[in-house]
């Protein structure tokens, strides 16, 4: 399997990450609004820095790292103050199940973690946090991304909980490889 991250730097790039969320979050799943142009973007995409996966030329996956100072996740944790420094990853796709026969999600996944590390040692995140389904943490603790539960779950499109990845462990994966 050819996989290759990239930083969405350009503006074909970033789009690219816009249509595959448009595609988990307003095709496949009714979270979001269609869009005749099938982008899904929002308000905090101005302050946001994007990671996609490719497969030879065809965008696969995408994430991206919202830089603050307000994170997405106090929308649903009102009382909740992030620490100095805290980024959010958020708007994470990856390939459905359905998919599996084509990509597998766990080297995805991976290719995904190191476009995120770049992302956190350029912008300087102290912290990452993100509100996460139960399932998609099994999917990346298979994929060595490990992860700590902060609080209580949230009804964010679902059942949420409010994550802090080890940043530790996205340098010892990275390193293992």
């Amino acid at each position: 399997m050819t996989l290759r991250c990239d930083l969405a730097l350009t503006p074909e790039q970033i789009d690219a990450c816009y249509h595959l969320r448009h595609r988990a979050y307003a095709e496949e799943r009714p979270w979001e609004a269609m869009d005749m142009a099938e982008l899904e973007k929002d308000g905090f995409d101005r302050r946001a820095a994007h990671v996609i996966v490719m497969w030879h030329d065809r965008p696969v996956a995408t994430a991206r790292l919202c830089l603050g100072p307000y994170l997405p996740l106090q929308k649903y944790l009102k009382d909740y103050e992030p620490p100095a420094g805290a980024m959010e990853i958020g708007r994470l796709c990856i390939p459905s199940p359905r998919t599996e026969k084509i990509f597998q999600r766990v080297p995805v996944m991976k290719c995904l973690t190191e476009g995120l590390d770049i992302l956190r040692d350029h912008y300087g995140a102290r912290t990452i946090l993100t509100l996460m389904r139960p399932a998609l943490t099994r999917v990346l603790s298979r994929a060595g991304f490990h992860f700590t539960k902060l609080g209580p779950s949230v009804d964010c499109k679902g059942r949420r909980w409010l994550m802090e990845y080890n940043l530790n462990n996205l340098n010892n994966l990275n390193k293992e490889e």
